[in-house]
């Protein structure tokens, strides 16, 4: 069955979905996975515009001793396409409540915050910046401030975010291009270059 995962993945790579439906039902029966067969095929019905099943199969399947931030995002997913924006808001956070790093879910939950008001958008990040280990949250509010011009207070940000991420190369990378674009030489040499390992990139 394991087999049949790559050859699905990658039929849905090409846009390929109705070609592959009974591959993906009989890899949903299957598969021990739950986390995986339940994207899958919840992958498989949005993408065939039956989003109603996709909605049901994720309502019908998901609880409090299953849920996963892959799962959270999918289910969210659904739901801003169904136009369940409120809701698909709450997964998003699920989501975040279970990995506040996640990228797609700390994006698109901040997109529909901030779609609907600017300033709940800053409340809410300054909340979540201010948990120890949220580094996503740290940087994106150091660029609110780099973008008001509040230099100090997004170097603040910048550089626990870089703590706290453990250096990792996407904050690295903003960060580098903060300074550069903000013609701060010198951070850029103490705070970047000093940790930076060409075989870490």
């Amino acid at each position: 069955m394991d087999g049949l995962y790559p050859i699905i993945q990658d039929a849905f790579s090409k846009g390929v979905y109705t070609e592959v439906k009974e591959a993906v039902l009989r890899f949903y029966a299957a598969d021990e996975n739950f986390e995986r067969k339940m994207i899958l095929l919840g992958t498989y019905h949005t993408k065939t515009g039956a989003y109603q099943n996709a909605l049901e199969l994720y309502e019908k399947n998901l609880n409090i001793d299953n849920i996963t931030e892959g799962l959270c995002i999918a289910y969210a997913e659904v739901l801003e396409l169904c136009g369940k924006v409120p809701e698909a808001e709450r997964k998003y956070y699920d989501a975040l409540e279970i990995n506040p790093n996640s990228a797609t879910a700390f994006k698109k939950y901040f997109d529909i915050v901030k779609r609907r008001n600017v300033k709940e958008y800053e409340s809410k990040l300054e909340k979540l910046s201010e948990i120890s280990g949220n580094w996503r949250a740290k940087m994106m509010r150091a660029m609110v401030f780099f973008k008001k011009g509040d230099k100090e207070s997004g170097n603040f940000f910048l550089i626990n975010a870089l703590k706290e991420s453990g250096y990792n190369s996407e904050v690295m990378y903003i960060t580098s291009s903060i300074y550069i674009l903000n013609e701060l030489y010198d951070e850029f040499k103490q705070y970047v270059l000093a940790y930076y390992n060409p075989e870490k990139a």
